[in-house]
Protein backbone atom coordinates (compact mmCIF):
# COMPACT_ATOMS: atom_id res chain seq x y z
CA UNK A 1 0.00 0.00 0.00
CA UNK A 2 2.81 2.58 0.50
CA UNK A 3 5.08 0.53 -1.67
CA UNK A 4 7.62 0.21 1.12
CA UNK A 5 9.71 -2.72 1.59
CA UNK A 6 9.46 -4.73 4.79
CA UNK A 7 12.58 -3.55 6.66
CA UNK A 8 11.99 0.34 5.74
CA UNK A 9 8.75 -0.23 7.41
CA UNK A 10 10.10 -1.32 10.15
CA UNK A 11 13.16 0.93 10.62
CA UNK A 12 10.58 3.62 10.89
CA UNK A 13 8.65 2.17 13.69
CA UNK A 14 10.94 0.32 15.35
CA UNK A 15 11.63 3.52 17.69
CA UNK A 16 7.88 3.76 18.19
CA UNK A 17 7.79 0.46 19.04
CA UNK A 18 9.82 0.18 21.85
CA UNK A 19 8.86 3.54 23.50
CA UNK A 20 5.15 1.67 23.66
CA UNK A 21 6.95 -1.30 24.96
CA UNK A 22 8.77 0.82 27.65
CA UNK A 23 5.79 2.95 28.86
CA UNK A 24 3.99 -0.53 28.83
CA UNK A 25 6.44 -1.90 30.79
CA UNK A 26 7.11 0.82 33.38
CA UNK A 27 3.61 1.77 33.39
CA UNK A 28 2.44 -2.10 34.24
CA UNK A 29 4.96 -2.11 37.01
CA UNK A 30 3.87 1.34 38.38
CA UNK A 31 0.47 -0.40 38.45
CA UNK A 32 1.15 -3.28 40.00
CA UNK A 33 3.41 -1.77 43.06
CA UNK A 34 0.19 0.17 43.29
CA UNK A 35 -2.06 -2.96 43.44
CA UNK A 36 0.13 -4.57 46.08
CA UNK A 37 1.07 -7.45 43.57
CA UNK A 38 4.54 -7.33 45.21
CA UNK A 39 3.62 -8.51 48.60
CA UNK A 40 4.66 -11.92 49.43
CA UNK A 41 1.26 -13.14 50.36
CA UNK A 42 -0.36 -12.75 46.63
CA UNK A 43 2.55 -14.58 45.20
CA UNK A 44 2.20 -17.14 47.43
CA UNK A 45 -1.19 -17.64 46.39
CA UNK A 46 -0.97 -17.47 42.94
CA UNK A 47 2.06 -20.51 43.00
CA UNK A 48 1.43 -22.89 45.55
CA UNK A 49 4.42 -24.95 46.08
CA UNK A 50 2.96 -27.85 44.68
CA UNK A 51 2.77 -25.86 41.28
CA UNK A 52 6.40 -24.59 41.42
CA UNK A 53 8.85 -25.97 39.13
CA UNK A 54 11.79 -28.55 40.07
CA UNK A 55 14.40 -26.72 41.71
CA UNK A 56 16.93 -28.62 39.06
CA UNK A 57 15.21 -27.33 36.38
CA UNK A 58 17.87 -25.77 34.04
CA UNK A 59 17.41 -23.83 30.31
CA UNK A 60 19.30 -24.83 27.70
CA UNK A 61 21.37 -21.87 26.22
CA UNK A 62 21.50 -23.18 22.81
CA UNK A 63 18.02 -24.12 22.58
CA UNK A 64 17.00 -20.62 23.98
CA UNK A 65 18.92 -18.82 21.44
CA UNK A 66 17.35 -20.77 18.49
CA UNK A 67 13.85 -18.58 18.18
CA UNK A 68 16.01 -15.08 17.68
CA UNK A 69 18.05 -16.77 14.50
CA UNK A 70 15.36 -15.08 11.67
CA UNK A 71 15.27 -12.49 13.74
CA UNK A 72 19.41 -11.95 13.53
CA UNK A 73 19.87 -12.84 10.27
CA UNK A 74 16.76 -11.11 8.77
CA UNK A 75 18.55 -7.44 10.77
CA UNK A 76 22.07 -8.75 9.58
CA UNK A 77 21.50 -9.42 6.05
CA UNK A 78 19.69 -5.97 6.28
CA UNK A 79 21.75 -3.55 7.32
CA UNK A 80 25.86 -5.42 6.81
CA UNK A 81 25.51 -7.44 3.94
CA UNK A 82 22.27 -5.83 1.84
CA UNK A 83 23.72 -7.73 -1.62
CA UNK A 84 21.90 -10.77 -0.36
CA UNK A 85 18.20 -10.65 -0.13
CA UNK A 86 17.22 -12.47 3.26
CA UNK A 87 13.34 -12.62 3.23
CA UNK A 88 10.85 -13.81 6.41
CA UNK A 89 10.29 -16.83 4.19
CA UNK A 90 14.46 -18.14 4.17
CA UNK A 91 14.98 -16.68 7.45
CA UNK A 92 12.06 -18.25 9.04
CA UNK A 93 13.09 -21.64 7.25
CA UNK A 94 16.76 -21.35 7.98
CA UNK A 95 15.75 -21.10 11.45
CA UNK A 96 13.53 -24.18 11.68
CA UNK A 97 16.48 -26.25 9.94
CA UNK A 98 18.66 -24.91 13.13
CA UNK A 99 16.06 -25.84 15.41
CA UNK A 100 16.03 -29.52 14.07
CA UNK A 101 20.09 -29.64 14.43
CA UNK A 102 19.79 -28.19 18.12
CA UNK A 103 16.40 -30.55 19.77
CA UNK A 104 18.19 -33.34 18.03
CA UNK A 105 14.69 -34.78 17.37
CA UNK A 106 13.03 -37.66 15.36
CA UNK A 107 12.63 -35.74 11.54
CA UNK A 108 9.29 -37.58 11.22
CA UNK A 109 7.68 -36.08 14.62
CA UNK A 110 9.58 -32.64 13.51
CA UNK A 111 7.95 -32.42 10.27
CA UNK A 112 4.16 -33.41 10.89
CA UNK A 113 4.81 -30.80 14.12
CA UNK A 114 5.85 -27.88 11.64
CA UNK A 115 2.76 -28.81 9.09
CA UNK A 116 0.24 -28.89 12.11
CA UNK A 117 1.95 -25.26 13.14
CA UNK A 118 2.01 -24.07 9.56
CA UNK A 119 -1.61 -25.23 8.88
CA UNK A 120 -2.91 -23.71 12.64
CA UNK A 121 -1.28 -20.48 12.03
CA UNK A 122 -2.75 -20.43 8.52
CA UNK A 123 -6.01 -21.41 9.77
CA UNK A 124 -5.77 -18.33 12.50
CA UNK A 125 -4.27 -15.76 10.67
CA UNK A 126 -6.94 -15.94 7.52
CA UNK A 127 -9.69 -16.23 9.61
CA UNK A 128 -8.42 -12.41 11.10
CA UNK A 129 -8.38 -11.08 7.89
CA UNK A 130 -11.22 -12.49 6.27
CA UNK A 131 -13.14 -10.85 9.59
CA UNK A 132 -11.46 -7.68 8.97
CA UNK A 133 -12.35 -7.36 5.45
CA UNK A 134 -15.93 -8.16 6.72
CA UNK A 135 -15.93 -5.72 9.01
CA UNK A 136 -14.26 -3.11 6.66
CA UNK A 137 -16.57 -3.82 4.13
CA UNK A 138 -19.29 -3.69 6.42
CA UNK A 139 -18.50 0.01 7.64
CA UNK A 140 -17.76 1.37 4.29
CA UNK A 141 -21.49 0.10 3.28
CA UNK A 142 -22.97 1.66 6.46
CA UNK A 143 -21.22 5.27 5.15
CA UNK A 144 -19.45 5.31 8.99
CA UNK A 145 -15.84 4.98 7.06
CA UNK A 146 -16.60 7.95 4.29
CA UNK A 147 -18.16 10.10 7.12
CA UNK A 148 -14.84 9.32 9.11
CA UNK A 149 -12.59 10.74 6.45
CA UNK A 150 -14.33 13.37 5.58
CA UNK A 151 -13.83 14.50 9.59
CA UNK A 152 -10.58 13.78 8.81
CA UNK A 153 -9.76 15.86 6.01
CA UNK A 154 -10.56 18.64 8.28
CA UNK A 155 -7.63 18.55 10.58
CA UNK A 156 -4.14 16.48 10.53
CA UNK A 157 -4.68 16.27 14.43
CA UNK A 158 -8.05 14.40 13.99
CA UNK A 159 -6.85 11.82 11.82
CA UNK A 160 -4.06 10.90 14.32
CA UNK A 161 -6.34 10.67 17.13
CA UNK A 162 -8.64 9.02 14.87
CA UNK A 163 -6.10 6.83 13.74
CA UNK A 164 -5.04 5.81 16.90
CA UNK A 165 -7.98 5.74 19.34
CA UNK A 166 -9.80 3.85 16.79
CA UNK A 167 -7.83 0.73 16.12
CA UNK A 168 -7.33 0.92 20.13
CA UNK A 169 -10.96 0.63 20.76
CA UNK A 170 -11.65 -1.86 17.98
CA UNK A 171 -8.93 -4.47 19.36
CA UNK A 172 -10.04 -3.94 23.08
CA UNK A 173 -13.50 -4.67 22.12
CA UNK A 174 -12.86 -7.58 19.62
CA UNK A 175 -9.71 -8.89 21.52
CA UNK A 176 -7.35 -9.15 18.34
CA UNK A 177 -5.12 -6.34 17.75
CA UNK A 178 -4.68 -7.30 13.63
CA UNK A 179 -8.28 -7.64 13.30
CA UNK A 180 -8.79 -4.14 14.39
CA UNK A 181 -6.06 -2.52 12.77
CA UNK A 182 -6.37 -4.41 9.56
CA UNK A 183 -10.08 -2.82 9.42
CA UNK A 184 -8.67 0.39 10.12
CA UNK A 185 -5.69 -0.38 7.46
CA UNK A 186 -8.14 -1.50 5.36
CA UNK A 187 -11.02 1.12 5.31
CA UNK A 188 -8.95 4.52 5.83
CA UNK A 189 -5.54 4.78 5.47
CA UNK A 190 -5.49 4.75 1.92
CA UNK A 191 -6.75 8.17 2.09
CA UNK A 192 -3.66 9.10 4.68
CA UNK A 193 -2.83 12.11 1.77
CA UNK A 194 -6.51 13.24 1.55
CA UNK A 195 -5.92 13.93 5.44
CA UNK A 196 -2.33 15.34 5.57
CA UNK A 197 -0.56 11.91 6.24
CA UNK A 198 1.48 9.51 4.85
CA UNK A 199 0.38 6.04 4.26
CA UNK A 200 3.18 4.38 6.22
CA UNK A 201 3.21 6.92 9.18
CA UNK A 202 -0.91 6.58 9.69
CA UNK A 203 -1.27 2.46 8.82
CA UNK A 204 2.06 2.22 11.47
CA UNK A 205 0.04 4.28 13.99
CA UNK A 206 -3.18 2.22 13.78
CA UNK A 207 -1.72 -0.85 14.10
CA UNK A 208 0.68 -0.39 17.23
CA UNK A 209 -2.98 1.34 18.52
CA UNK A 210 -4.25 -2.22 17.70
CA UNK A 211 -1.46 -3.74 19.55
CA UNK A 212 -1.84 -1.59 22.55
CA UNK A 213 -5.60 -2.52 22.72
CA UNK A 214 -4.94 -6.34 22.26
CA UNK A 215 -3.24 -5.65 24.60
CA UNK A 216 -5.44 -4.01 27.30
CA UNK A 217 -8.09 -6.85 26.26
CA UNK A 218 -9.48 -9.12 28.57
CA UNK A 219 -10.81 -11.24 25.53
CA UNK A 220 -7.53 -11.16 24.41
CA UNK A 221 -6.06 -14.77 23.19
CA UNK A 222 -2.75 -13.46 25.22
CA UNK A 223 -4.53 -12.12 28.28
CA UNK A 224 -6.50 -15.44 28.99
CA UNK A 225 -3.01 -17.24 28.60
CA UNK A 226 -1.54 -15.32 31.23
CA UNK A 227 -4.38 -15.20 33.52
CA UNK A 228 -4.39 -19.16 32.96
CA UNK A 229 -0.60 -19.09 33.88
CA UNK A 230 -1.17 -16.85 37.03
CA UNK A 231 -4.42 -18.49 37.96
CA UNK A 232 -6.30 -15.14 37.91
CA UNK A 233 -9.40 -13.76 36.62
CA UNK A 234 -8.37 -12.27 32.85
CA UNK A 235 -10.32 -9.04 34.03
CA UNK A 236 -7.92 -8.54 36.75
CA UNK A 237 -4.93 -8.75 34.05
CA UNK A 238 -6.49 -6.12 31.83
CA UNK A 239 -7.27 -4.15 35.19
CA UNK A 240 -3.42 -3.96 35.35
CA UNK A 241 -2.99 -2.88 31.45
CA UNK A 242 -5.51 -0.88 30.42
CA UNK A 243 -4.20 2.03 31.97
CA UNK A 244 -0.39 1.79 30.64
CA UNK A 245 -2.04 0.95 27.12
CA UNK A 246 -3.92 3.94 27.18
CA UNK A 247 -0.99 6.39 27.97
CA UNK A 248 0.99 4.74 25.38
CA UNK A 249 -1.87 5.62 22.94
CA UNK A 250 -1.73 9.36 23.61
CA UNK A 251 1.94 8.94 23.21
CA UNK A 252 1.37 7.50 19.98
CA UNK A 253 -0.73 10.33 18.50
CA UNK A 254 1.08 12.97 20.17
CA UNK A 255 4.75 11.88 18.70
CA UNK A 256 4.14 9.86 15.75
CA UNK A 257 3.86 12.00 12.83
Amino acid sequence: MAHMSIMDLISYHGIYSLMIGVVGAVGLCIVCWVLGDNKGEKIAEANPASDAEPSNFKANPIKAFVPLIPIILMLVFTFWIPSVKMGVAQAMLIGTIVCLIVAMCDPQKFSKQFFKGMGDSYGSIMGIIIAAGVLAAGLTASGLIKGLIALMVQSKEIAQWGGSIGPFVLSVLMGSGDAGAMAFNSAVTPHAQEFGMQIHSLGSLAFLAGAAGRTASPIAGITILVAGLAKANPFDVAKRTFLPMVVAVILLAIFMR
